[in-house]
């Protein structure tokens, strides 16, 4: 069986974490597995538990922002795909796109612009990627769908999208 091509992408905030890299191998095999766009969303702030996060010691103050966010996506990218052996087709051809703001006005103005098919994000507890009430007030402000994944998610929804060798199971589109 099949799936249907769909042009409308699948949108992954990322933060720069192992979360955040877990959950984009996780979506781009789910983006693999469906045909469709990957979108790696970055929002670029300060956050207030990590001031100072695009200014480090080795660029030299006056490095622009998001010249600094810019950098760290595409290493960000070029090292998941570098450590990741079986990585997805999908992650290679993923777009990758930076808007500064506040994340939870952000990711759902760029889910609907972008016509997001789905969003993939995860929670957590303190550090990590995103914590909980991100992804309620992302679940509010947004028309798309939302899976939130907590810490070990990724790996567990992974193992349910069939591999290429694997009898085609379409569980994931009903």
């Amino acid at each position: 069986m099949s799936t249907t091509r769909s042009t409308q992408p699948i949108l992954v905030p990322v933060d720069f974490s192992s979360k955040a890299a877990d959950d984009l191998l996780f979506a781009a095999r789910l983006a693999e597995y469906r045909q469709c766009p990957l979108l790696v969303l970055h929002v670029i702030h300060d956050r207030p538990d990590r001031p100072g996060f695009y200014h480090r010691p080795e660029f030299e103050p006056a490095y622009p922002i998001h010249d600094r966010a810019q950098d760290l996506m595409r290493r960000f990218i070029e090292d998941l795909k570098a450590a990741s052996e079986d990585a997805p087709q999908a992650l290679r051809w993923a777009r990758s796109l930076l808007v500064e703001g506040l994340p939870a006005l952000r990711i759902p103005e760029v889910a609907e612009l972008e016509q997001a098919g789905l969003i993939v994000m995860s929670c957590g507890r303190g550090r990590g990627l995103f914590r909980k009430p991100l992804a309620d007030q992302v679940r509010r402000r947004c028309a798309a769908p939302l899976m939130v994944l907590s810490t070990g998610d990724a790996a567990h929804w992974a193992e349910l999208i069939p591999s290429d060798n694997a009898p085609q199971l379409d569980a994931l589109s009903a």
